[in-house]
């Protein structure tokens, strides 16, 4: 459920992080399992809810209801960021990549494997119909789509071109040593 986090802390949709550390701070001393044994189950979902809430990248993510989503891909994603993935994907793009939001920080957050952040800005960009981002948000999918599987495939060809040489030689060389 979207609003679950809020509902945990007892808050609107539309509080501040002001509210939401207020908020955790009362709710965390009133459930705290050493002074409320019963409330160690609240005190874990108020700890969970705050981490989101408190984050002001997650929070844009669970906001659009995709944080478990993103939770599941997000280490696939990190794994597969290298140098030769960003260099593919930043040839790609222009200076603007969303209206708020350009090159040199993507750069930036790129290098820096800040995936919330980028993540939260693009899908605010997406859902908020930005201009400047419907122009790259097909060529920055694209682009990550073909890196990765232009690696993939580089990977496969350095992990079975030994057999092949190996095999070509033993075919073609060794008939001709024996003769």
């Amino acid at each position: 459920m979207k609003m679950a986090c809020y509902l945990d802390l007892n808050l609107s949709f539309e509080a501040s992080q002001d509210d939401i550390k207020k908020s955790y701070k009362e709710l965390s001393l009133k459930y705290h399992p050493d002074k409320n044994p019963e409330g160690k189950e609240i005190f874990q979902q108020i700890n969970k809810s705050y981490k989101i809430l408190s984050n002001e990248y997650l929070r844009i993510i669970y906001d659009h209801g995709k944080l478990q989503q993103y939770l599941n891909i997000k280490e696939t994603m990190l794994s597969q960021m290298n140098d030769e993935v960003i260099s593919k994907i930043l040839i790609s793009v222009g200076n603007e990549i969303t209206s708020t939001y350009n090159r040199l920080e993507f750069i930036d957050d790129l290098n820096n494997k800040n995936i919330d952040k980028i993540t939260a800005i693009f899908m605010k960009a997406y859902y908020g119909d930005d201009e400047v981002f419907k122009t790259t948000y097909i060529t920055i999918i694209a682009s990550a789509f073909l890196a990765g599987s232009i690696l993939w495939i580089w990977n496969k060809i350095k992990t079975v071109t030994p057999y092949i040489l190996t095999g070509i030689i033993f075919y073609y060389g060794v008939p001709k040593l024996l003769k």
